[in-house]
């Protein structure tokens, strides 16, 4: 599938609301459209108008712009060397290996 502006915009929409522990009937209510209308953006099916980006970028805090730019989920580091330790107790040739100290 072919990730669109819209469907970026509506990951963030969904990634600020459920960081924020709200329903879709909750964020609704709070920016005075339908719970429809939410899960139509998060869905990437329609977009937010100027007017709800800006409600939405005040609710949540953040620039309004924020809801444009495809975001990496964040990365745990402490199952990054989990993964590390087994595979290389499995003997995994892609397992990275220590540095070694210059001589």
């Amino acid at each position: 599938m072919t990730t669109t502006i819209g469907h970026i915009v509506g990951e963030n929409i969904e990634r600020e609301r459920m960081a924020r522990g709200l329903s879709q009937a909750e964020l609704a209510a709070q920016v005075d459209v339908k719970p429809l209308t939410v899960y139509r953006w998060e869905s990437g099916k329609s977009w937010p108008t100027a007017k709800n980006v800006e409600a939405l970028a005040r609710l949540f805090h953040i620039d309004a712009s924020t809801f444009f730019v495809r975001r990496s989920p964040p990365v745990d580091m402490a199952v990054c060397d989990a993964l590390i330790v087994i595979s290389r107790a499995l003997g995994c040739p892609f397992a990275p290996q220590k540095r070694r100290a210059k001589a």
